[in-house]
């Protein structure tokens, strides 16, 4: 991450930023350009970019910059490309147009005489595959090829369309694909989008996709929704990256008597409530696998499964999407598809191998967690831990504090030291996430992790406990050793098939209630959510309660705001990656890292929406052919929990204890 002058920096800060306004057409001349170059360039300089400033430039001035600045690029720098002029789309390629467009009688000459946009991309990524890239293009107004008063046929030049986009890459426009705006708002100075770059480039220690995301907000309110500035965001690494990033030396940690003090409630807040929220993570993490469990085959509940897996996926399935052999069938492709093996068993029968269909949505994940658990924080950063429980929590919390707000403290980074030992790895890889008591325990997520074979687990597990002389347990996501599935966590109470005309009605708290619209031609097979819950059933059961919670879908495939960028002109398309924001019945759902409305998990009332797109696809063998199925959640919402976006299409969760899934949805695509 890039960081300011008060810390040393970890990757180097590089920029490219060019401008044209004077082009030799008068009708394409324009005003903020190079104000925009300008005031970016002073901008950047001030958070520690190498800035390299071009305005008015023609196409051999264009190309001679941009192979200058590739050849100072570093693999691992964070790169940003800033243009702000005119582009266009020809020949089904995208082109910077420069100031000598006096040439520019046609589509062939825009290829001839223009700076092709995908391949300027491509060769700043191709040196820098590792880190991040940023592409900006605020080139909005229309490029008109001849005068429109003196011509009697069109001029205007198709707008840029979406760019091929490689791994590393973020790309933002300042408009929507495919889109100009004649009209476009601008300030006395700068265009629209330059003005709010500005105005949140340079916020400190926050997120490039919030950068953006708020970016997107700004435009979009201040146009009165004329112009929605569109992003593609290929950047694959876990953890934030930051454009301004300060890391500000933390304060002496307060002597130890001090978290054992009397809690005070006014100041910290309700104990009892405090207690119970840390008991939610933990019940959350406490259901994953340990990596003693996982990594003995030899035991006799491991080899049953096995089999009981060969009997249910050797015979061919009927297709019927109301059969469970065609679910586990699509079930194991599902996790196939990403090279993840997994078995089936029957708790009914006394076999419990910790169910993990609460990890169905994160099969695209990228964030799978380890979990540390520690006996006590004695020894941790060279002093002894809290002796209370209250205690225990108020630290817990002074370390998530620490993490959130990116502040260095000495007990974080001598854990991530002993992690970074334990995982042989570099220290910059180990991100930890959560910090939570009973007793008290570490969730961390390893860059790039992939494990080769499940013994190379007790060597890591050996290793924790070499390290932390507390150890207690380490457990493992599941989808980073062998998930399985309980079949009897399918409830035949909750099985339907919902005819193919949908039925709507009213569900949750008097005065309060939202639409719930049944999903139209699909099959449900319901998941034992009754008694799991220590406040009662009514959230779901009876239907229409006044308890009920609200009714939603969540979608299983990987989705992107690029994606919904092609399906609706609207700023509601920004619905944010999804691939891996959920988990379903045993462990609850998961916020996601980058999202257009803010953190949280992402669904909507409206079960045609997922299905846009964001539905997994699964491809099954059966005994009626090769067949595709459809899959995704049905899930309760919590009234006191959600934020409606606003067409009322998305819902963003921002706590997972509020979204709770009943059901999988299958139907044959």
């Amino acid at each position: 991450m890039a960081v300011s002058k008060e810390h040393p920096s970890i990757h180097r800060k590089l920029a490219l930023i060019i401008g044209n306004d004077n082009y030799r057409k008068p009708y394409n001349r324009l005003n903020h350009s190079n104000n925009n170059v300008n005031d970016l360039s002073n901008m950047l300089k001030t958070i520690n970019f190498d800035v390299t400033r071009v305005c008015d430039s023609n196409k051999r001035q264009l190309t001679t910059a941009i192979i200058d600045f590739a050849k100072t690029i570093k693999d691992g720098d964070l790169v940003l490309f800033y243009f702000s002029g005119h582009a266009c789309q020809a020949i089904k390629k995208n082109y910077i147009i420069p100031i000598d467009d006096n040439k520019i009688e046609n589509e062939t000459d825009i290829e001839d005489f223009s700076v092709n946009i995908e391949r300027t991309l491509e060769r700043l990524v191709e040196i820098n595959p590792s880190y991040l890239t940023v592409f900006i293009l605020d080139c909005c107004k229309p490029y008109l090829m001849e005068n429109a008063s003196t011509s009697n046929t069109s001029t205007k030049v198709t707008a840029l369309s979406e760019i091929r986009t490689p791994v590393g890459a973020f790309v933002q426009y300042a408009c929507a694909a495919n889109q100009t705006i004649r009209d476009a708002v601008e300030t006395d100075r700068n265009s629209l989008f330059t003005k709010h770059l500005l105005k949140n480039i340079a916020r400190e220690n926050v997120d490039f996709t919030e950068v953006f995301q708020d970016i997107t907000n700004d435009v979009y309110k201040e146009s009165s929704r004329k112009q929605m500035p569109f992003s593609i965001n290929k950047f694959q690494e876990s953890g934030s990256v930051y454009f301004n990033q300060v890391i500000k030396p933390a304060k002496q940690p307060q002597p130890i008597q001090f978290f054992d003090d009397k809690w005070d409630e006014k100041s910290e807040g309700n104990l009892e409530l405090t207690k119970k929220a840390h008991a939610q993570i933990k019940a959350y993490y406490d259901n994953f696998p340990s990596i003693e469990y996982v990594t003995n085959d030899k035991k006799p509940e491991i080899k049953e499964a096995k089999a009981f897996t060969d009997s249910i996926l050797q015979s061919v399935p009927s297709g019927n999407v109301t059969e469970r052999a065609t679910v586990c069938h699509v079930l194991k492709n599902m996790l196939q598809a990403q090279n993840i093996e997994c078995l089936f068993y029957d708790s009914t029968h006394g076999k419990d191998l910790h169910d993990s269909s609460g990890i169905l949505t994160e099969i695209s994940s990228q964030e799978r967690p380890f979990i540390l658990k520690l006996n006590s924080s004695d020894g941790l950063g060279g002093s002894m831990g809290p002796k209370t429980e209250h205690g225990a929590i108020r630290f817990a919390r002074i370390l998530t504090e620490s993490i959130q707000n990116n502040k260095v403290h000495p007990v974080i980074q001598d854990v991530l030291g002993r992690l970074s030992e334990a995982h042989q790895t570099d220290k910059e890889n180990i991100s930890v996430t959560a910090v939570y008591v009973g007793s008290f325990n570490f969730a961390y997520t390893v860059k790039n992790w992939i494990p080769g074979t499940l013994e190379s687990l007790p060597k890591l597990e050996k290793n924790l406990k070499d390290q932390f002389e507390q150890f207690s347990d380490a457990k493992i996501h599941p989808l980073l050793c062998r998930p399985a599935f309980d079949i009897s966590s399918f409830d035949k109470q909750g099985n339907k098939t919902f005819p193919d005309s949908s039925e709507t009605y009213q569900v949750g708290p008097p005065g309060r209630t939202q639409k719930y619209t049944s999903p139209a031609g699909w099959t449900r097979y319901g998941l034992k959510v009754r008694g799991k819950y220590s406040n009662g059933d009514n959230w779901l059961h009876p239907f229409q309660d006044p308890g009920n919670w609200y009714r939603a879908f969540h979608g299983t495939g990987r989705a992107s705001a690029a994606d919904f960028n092609k399906s609706k002109q609207s700023f509601d398309q920004q619905y944010a990656p999804v691939d891996a924001i959920a988990s379903i019945y045993k462990t609850g759902f998961r916020p996601a890292r980058v999202a257009a409305f803010g953190s949280g998990v992402y669904c909507s009332p409206d079960p045609t929406f997922p299905e846009k797109g964001y539905v997994g696809v699964v491809q099954c063998d059966t005994q009626q052919g090769r067949k595709n199925f459809k899959c995704m959640l049905q899930v309760a919402v919590s009234p006191d929990g959600v934020t409606f976006a606003s067409d009322n299409s998305i819902w963003v969760v921002s706590n997972p204890e509020d979204v709770r899934p009943y059901g999988i949805l299958i139907k044959e695509a």
